[in-house]
């Protein structure tokens, strides 16, 4: 998206050619709203349009726009407290990052933007999606995929955890945490020795704990009695047959039934794991669940 010629990077002006009679006026309502004018008058006066509540009406009808009115007003069609904004996050991101440094991605500077711009305000942007997602339902955990670690331990030393991914931490898991989800991280190969890292900037729970990056479920939960855990259920069993598989569960049954650990495949299934093998899996999964 900010690199000049790839298919995102004019699709906001695209979109708005193709659906609309006048792309030029609806961009200059879009681009008031995403600046921060978001009340009728302000629209007005920002783009010196008239019959810009025609045009809210259009947007709002292809949501791109959203009309946001307090929950108090009894005739909030009428109101006129309400505010505008940008309903489409595609257009958020847009205009928030790629139209104010169309100058600088024109020079080829993707990068800088990405670096000086997109990096240090993703965490806060993306934040209201969350909100929004937590007023329809609020999500049992929230899980940020980062893959940090392979079959000897982390793949960053300590230092460029603390620098680089910690700050964002911080920021971002307790307004998570606020809403009552816990928050896991996802990351491949043996996570023992970034477990503590994790938990110093407020993550609850890792997942999938690998098996053959030699991953010691009963020890971490040894270790850390508190922390959440999901996965260590060795997914190369799962094409060698009913024995292999129950012995897997087996294996796994003392550490679930201290609590903190839902077992579950420890990655994506093998492509050589068949459809019968499968539904095998899970109906050993479903008579294994029932005893924790």
């Amino acid at each position: 998206m900010l690199t000049r010629g790839t298919f995102l990077y004019d699709e906001v002006r695209f979109l708005l050619q193709q659906e609309l009679r006048e792309p030029r006026n609806y961009f200059a309502i879009v681009e008031a709203i995403a600046a921060g004018r978001t009340r009728l008058n302000e629209i007005k006066q920002a783009t010196g349009l008239e019959g810009v509540s025609a045009y809210l009406d259009t947007l709002q009808g292809l949501r791109l726009v959203e009309r946001v009115v307090p929950v108090t007003e009894g005739k909030p069609h009428k109101s006129r407290r309400g505010l505008y904004r940008l309903r489409d996050h595609f257009f958020r991101f847009w205009f928030r990052f790629v139209h104010p440094n169309r100058s600088l991605l024109e020079r080829g500077g993707a990068q800088v933007v990405l670096d000086t711009f997109v990096a240090p305000q993703l965490d806060s942007f993306t934040a209201p999606v969350f909100e929004e997602i937590c007023r329809i339902c609020v999500p049992d955990f929230v899980c940020f995929a980062e893959d940090m670690c392979y079959n000897h331990g982390p793949m960053l030393s300590k230092e460029c955890f603390d620098e680089f991914l910690a700050p964002y931490y911080r920021h971002v898991v307790p307004r998570i945490r606020d809403r009552g989800a816990i928050c896991f991280v996802d990351c491949d190969g043996d996570i023992t020795r970034m477990i503590p890292w994790l938990k110093e900037v407020g993550i609850e729970g890792a997942l999938p704990l690998e098996r053959q990056a030699g991953v010691d479920v009963a020890a971490l939960r040894r270790a850390h009695p508190q922390f959440r855990f999901i996965g260590c259920y060795d997914k190369m069993v799962m094409n060698r047959g009913e024995e292999a598989m129950r012995a897997e569960f087996q294996r796994l049954l003392p550490v679930a039934r201290r609590g903190g650990l839902v077992v579950s495949c420890d990655h994506q299934t093998p492509p050589g794991v068949s459809y019968q093998d499968y539904q095998l899996y899970l109906k050993l999964f479903r008579e294994y669940a029932a005893m924790v």
